[in-house]
């Protein structure tokens, strides 16, 4: 039932602000935006900022990592939402990082910085699991659609 369609006292008892065929005014669209760009921006540069105070990375590599986080999250979520090839869900996803991995990264990386090894190298490191990962992550997104015949939801 569309939004044009729904008599007005049923409208009320929704309790909503805007329905699905609405279309707020300029500046109330636009305050919106703004709102969920911060809202992304925070879980985007938060894990790599972690990662680089608590590793002791020099503030100019700091900058070009979360600067790279940003450009790879917008590339990632544009192949998300355009649904390049075996790529995307054809969906508005924000790519992020995951706050699990957190723990570990900064605990390896520590202790390698412990045992002398130059943070550049460090970092290098993580970069290469990372990219590593992902390509596992990858080849294990090709596989859940036959585990999920096997997995009941029960």
């Amino acid at each position: 039932m569309s939004d044009l369609n729904t008599p007005p006292e049923q409208k009320e008892r929704l309790d909503l602000v805007y329905g699905l065929n609405d279309r707020p005014q300029p500046v109330i669209a636009f305050l919106a935006a703004l709102q969920h760009l911060l809202a992304i921006i925070v879980p985007i540069v938060t894990p790599g900022l972690l990662i680089c105070l608590a590793l002791g990375v020099s503030k100019e590599d700091t900058n070009m990592i979360l600067s790279m986080s940003l450009v790879i999250s917008g590339i990632a979520t544009f192949l998300q939402c355009k649904k390049v090839g075996p790529f995307g869900a054809g969906l508005l996803i924000v790519q992020g990082t995951s706050f699990n991995f957190i723990g570990p990264i900064i605990g390896i990386g520590s202790a390698m910085v412990a045992a002398g090894t130059p943070v550049e190298a460090v970092m290098a490191s993580i970069f290469g699991v990372v990219i590593a990962g992902s390509f596992i992550e990858m080849g294990v997104s090709r596989v859940l659609p036959w585990v999920k015949k096997l997995i009941t939801p029960l």
